[in-house]
């Protein structure tokens, strides 16, 4: 890192940090100028390009603290940041291969810890919409991003998006898997807690029927 360094290939940031030892040359930061990053890109193969952003979120996945231990906010900031440039960044289809990547759950799952509702909606949406388009609006994987968003959406009390996000939910989950399957029935029991939301008691009540 240090010898990039010297070369103007990167710059890195050592403001001290309290959980750095002495002495240590850890950088808090480090940053690539744009045009050295896309000059970098330009040399890699889809295949190349594809293996570098797996391993980009393999890296930031692994500096995210467990919920047990949440990150501090300016360190939990900077790796959704360098999340979210990430997901919309070249090579970015790659993290929905085989599945999607862990990171792009857990980053959405920060927003939310963190009260950042309008942020989190925007991010979910955002993912959803990747994830239908790359595996399909049946995958296990585009299910769970669709469950999720309508928990922001109530927070944010926009109660009639999260009962039609449900409802999409819900009628997807029974569809192939049954009306018994434990998914199904933790989408509807979702649903009913929406529509009472909504002050759709009677609805409610048939879900629950």
């Amino acid at each position: 890192m240090l010898a990039l360094h010297r070369l103007s290939l990167i710059t890195y940031d050592t403001r001290e940090d309290p959980k750095t030892p002495k002495n240590s040359t850890a950088a808090r930061a480090v940053r690539m100028h744009d045009l050295t990053q896309r000059a970098i890109i330009q040399t890699l193969d889809q295949e190349a390009l594809a293996d570098a952003v797996w391993a980009a979120a393999d890296a930031l996945l692994s500096l995210w603290p467990s919920k047990d231990t949440p990150a501090g906010a300016d360190i939990a900031a900077a790796l959704r940041s360098n999340t979210d440039s990430l997901a919309r960044g070249p090579g970015a289809d790659a993290l929905w291969q085989p599945q999607a990547h862990r990171l792009l759950f857990r980053a959405g799952e920060s927003l939310d810890a963190a009260g950042l509702v309008d942020s989190a909606i925007t991010y979910w949406a955002a993912r959803q919409h990747d994830a239908e388009r790359l595996l399909g609006v049946e995958h296990p994987d585009s299910l769970k991003i669709r469950a999720t968003l309508p928990a922001s959406s109530r927070s944010a009390v926009r109660t009639t998006e999260a009962v039609v996000l449900l409802e999409q939910v819900a009628a997807a989950r029974e569809g192939p898997r049954g009306a018994a399957n434990q998914d199904t029935l933790v989408a509807k029991c979702n649903l009913g807690a929406s529509y009472q939301d909504a002050a759709r008691t009677p609805d409610a009540i048939v879900l629950i029927d």
